[in-house]
């Protein structure tokens, strides 16, 4: 499988934890990549990809815009479920990203106030979030009290079981979640992007 980017060359490079399982007998094994991010392109904007992978824990999903990461996961049991939005070249708010290595998963949220406050207080005095990492800015997106009419509107569920979260673009998925409350909790719309299109993927 072969993606093609749809951004400048990678700039700042972040470790990706990879959890992989032996298919024949079971047994795990953890690896560390350094891989770059890609920066959006100011114009046109990039394509943001969600990767589920559910042998862990329940299933985890990653979002990204990183072809290299991508690739590199692609091998360890993460299934790419193809663009789930698209960065905006215009967005008006980072996205911001952090890794759980305790429970190979990440987090993002598009409210500075959430992240100093996972930087500042949850980060050095909760035990429960010793471990997380902060990886800075994933890409841009519009924030929820300023947004165009048209843009697409993602939101954030949390599993009530895992403590993993899901982040959702698709009407769809999101019917889905809302018919099981006992185990999705909808924490309303995280933030908004730009539709994805067929044209905006190339799997040859």
């Amino acid at each position: 499988m072969g993606l093609k980017p749809l951004a400048d060359p990678p700039a700042t490079p972040v470790d990706v934890l990879v959890r992989a399982t032996n298919t024949i007998d079971g047994t795990r094994s953890n690896q560390t990549f350094n891989v770059d991010w890609q920066e959006p392109d100011p114009l046109t904007g990039q394509a943001v990809y969600r990767l589920v992978n559910p042998d862990i824990d329940g299933g985890r999903n990653l979002l990204t815009t990183n072809i290299e990461e991508i690739s590199i996961i692609d091998d360890f049991g993460w299934r790419l479920e193809g663009p789930a939005y698209i960065a905006p070249g215009d967005g008006n708010q980072e996205l911001y990203r952090f890794f759980v290595p305790s429970d190979n998963r990440h987090f993002y949220t598009a409210l500075d106030s959430e992240r100093d406050f996972i930087l500042n207080e949850l980060i050095p005095n909760n035990p429960a979030f010793a471990d997380w990492q902060y990886n800075g800015p994933a890409y841009r997106v519009y924030s929820t009290n300023d947004a165009p009419s048209d843009a697409l509107p993602v939101v954030r569920y949390l599993n009530r079981e895992t403590g993993a979260h899901l982040w959702s673009s698709s009407t769809i998925e999101q019917d889905i979640l809302s018919q099981q409350p006992e185990l999705w909790k909808n924490e309303d719309v995280a933030f908004y992007a730009q539709p994805a299109t067929v044209n905006d993927v190339f799997l040859p």
